[in-house]
């Protein structure tokens, strides 16, 4: 779009002396610089500045037309739906509905909501209010199509906000760049080109990599280094430090590869997990474990669990828009081809960046919400467990479900050793996974140490769905630290766990990770029977030097260890070269001479 047609769209009154009197005195800028001529080239998501007021005026009409409830258009956010707190100077926090999307836009419905401080608001009962719809959607990074003041997109026929119930005016011209089917470039650093080369799936903005707030999220871009070669494409993030994630590599002959359907990415994950589908049934029956993991499976920030029957959804991207309806859309049609049963399905919104207020964050897209119960019974080699959808707390987001797949294949490797006189101590417990299992394999006594006196509860009803004996099973609410330093000097253990936070509240001692689990493990290896193995994970950033950790921790305990060998996850959480990020852990079973 040339500048003037740009500034024509701004104030429709304007004359061509008025437009050409703005360029002239040096009011316009275009990326930052000063714009020269009239028929300069505006390129879509290109920043314009005016120095100076001109039209916009138009913004203000018709604001308060309509008694509300309102609809607007506006960029798409990742919920469905919720309650956007009120801030200061504001008569209302501003409830909103997602009715339908298209292309990165989204028609919301805005009514008033009691605000989740408590403070309550009459949208629509007084005049001036329309307003704060504007202000509230900017504030959360969604402003309005054609509410340029508040950092709307400029688009034909100005401000998209009308009476709830009015026909939706969606615009025909493309909203954000890449809409007309283009792959838009976007510039990186000579830093980032060089780490991306190297197989990193993640663009992080620095001074010389190219603004992404212009794009929508899930954008396909092509990616560009500072000597333009073509470094493949990415979904866009979004204008924070996480600008971008990569989608498919550099292609041939210089054009970008659009890389693997969505479709294919979902087969070519299924079909790793296969082993896991076909496992048979008595002690080797698995329904719980991760479908899709991220960037490792091709489909960057999107993570897909399986819990028997119920499909877990967990967007922790806004990338994922461009293709996550249809990524589940395959996934449900290969799952329940493999399984034959019907899925529900589960999604969570799991986004770092969010807006203060309350969004609905779990929302059951699929299925009888009637069997989706809290406590949802999954198997894992036979062994029966008890998960948590999040459907009872739809406010929270959270990645975990009570269970950690990624740690199935640890749950065997220490319950190797089960013996009927072998005893398990389970430190910072959880909801007791690894107890549970060590006691079904047929070890003799676990004891699990947990602050949480909730987690303990859950562990108890994990114990109670297993013909176990509960006496052969000690819960202790403790710090794990406290509870090793008390322990009398003969008591040992054939197999010890130590799975921590990164970082936690600990009664009066605060855990963390990077400063307490050397010497935690020294502790653990001085109870440690010879021969007995002792399982160590991270999942912090810090996690590389694990084993190196472990070995000092032996020197301190004045313990000789036989053996420090890696503990990786299973196949359903594969590892991509390059990229750290992705590991949900790292871990060393250990064991002692």
């Amino acid at each position: 779009m040339a500048l003037e047609a740009l500034l024509l769209r701004c104030a429709p009154g304007s004359t061509a002396a008025e437009r050409a009197g703005l360029v002239e005195r040096g009011s316009v800028q275009l990326g930052g610089r000063r714009a020269r001529r009239l028929s300069s080239r505006v390129a879509p998501g290109q920043l314009v500045a005016l120095s100076e007021p001109f039209g916009f005026g138009s913004e203000s009409e018709g604001e308060d037309t309509a008694a509300g409830p309102w609809q607007v258009l506006a960029p798409a956010p990742a919920w469905r739906s919720g309650v956007l707190a009120r801030r200061k100077g504001m008569r209302s926090a501003v409830g909103f509905e997602k009715l339908e999307e298209r292309r990165g836009v989204a028609l919301l419905e805005l009514v008033a909501r009691p605000d989740p401080a408590g403070r309550r608001g009459a949208l629509g009962d007084e005049p001036g209010l329309a307003p704060d719809l504007l202000r509230a959607l900017a504030d959360a990074g969604h402003p309005v199509l054609g509410g340029v003041l508040r950092g709307g997109v400029l688009v034909e026929g100005g401000l998209r906000l009308a009476p709830a119930g009015a026909p939706p005016a969606w615009p025909e011209e493309p909203v954000f760049p890449g809409d007309d089917g283009t792959l838009p470039s976007l510039r990186v650093s000579r830093a980032t080109a060089r780490i991306v080369g190297r197989g990193h799936s993640w663009i992080l903005r620095d001074a010389d990599t190219d603004d992404a707030a212009g794009f929508a999220p899930g954008t396909r871009v092509r990616v560009c280094g500072p000597d333009d070669r073509d470094l493949g494409a990415a979904c866009v993030e979004g204008s924070g430090h996480l600008t971008a994630r990569m989608w498919s590599p550099p292609g041939r002959g210089g054009r970008t590869d659009p890389g693997r359907s969505v479709e294919q990415r979902v087969a070519d994950a299924m079909r790793r997990r296969r082993p896991l589908f076909e496992s048979g049934g008595g002690q080797s029956e698995t329904d719980v474990f991760r479908l899709v993991h991220g960037e490792a499976d091709g489909l960057p920030g999107l993570f897909v669990d399986r819990l028997g029957g119920l499909l877990r959804v967990l967007i922790a991207s806004p990338a994922t828009a461009a293709f996550r309806g249809r990524a589940l859309d395959a996934l449900v049609r290969g799952f329940e081809k493999r399984t034959g049963e019907e899925a529900a399905v589960v999604e969570v919104v799991h986004l770092r960046d969010r807006p203060p207020g309350e969004l609905r964050c779990v929302t059951l897209l699929r299925g009888d919400p009637d069997r989706v119960t809290r406590r949802l019974p999954v198997r894992e080699h036979g062994i029966h467990f008890r998960v948590d959808p999040g459907l009872d707390e739809p406010l929270r987001s959270r990645p975990g479900f009570g269970l950690y797949p990624d740690q199935r294949d640890n749950r065997a490797r220490i319950c190797e050793g089960a013996n009927r006189k072998g005893r398990l101590l389970n430190l910072f417990a959880h909801t007791g996974s690894f107890s549970v299992a060590w006691l079904a394999a047929g070890g003799g006594a676990a004891v699990s140490v947990d602050l949480s006196r909730p987690y303990l509860g859950w562990l108890e009803e994990n114990l109670a769905a297993n013909p176990i004996d509960p006496g052969r099973h000690e819960c202790v609410r403790q710090d794990g630290r406290r509870y090793l330093e008390a322990l009398s000097r003969g008591e040992r253990f054939d197999a010890i766990v130590i799975d921590p936070p990164t970082a936690a509240s600990g009664g009066r001692r605060f855990w963390s990770v990077g400063r307490d689990l050397t010497p935690l493990v020294a502790l653990a290896l001085e109870r440690l029977e010879g021969g007995g193995r002792l399982l160590v994970s991270r999942n912090d950033r810090r996690s590389g030097r694990l084993a190196e950790g472990v070995e000092e921790a032996a020197q301190l305990a004045g313990v000789r260890l036989s053996s420090v060998d890696p503990a990786p996850p299973g196949i359903d959480h594969p590892r991509l070269q390059g990229f750290p990020e992705g590991d949900p852990f790292r871990a060393v079973m250990a064991t002692r001479a």
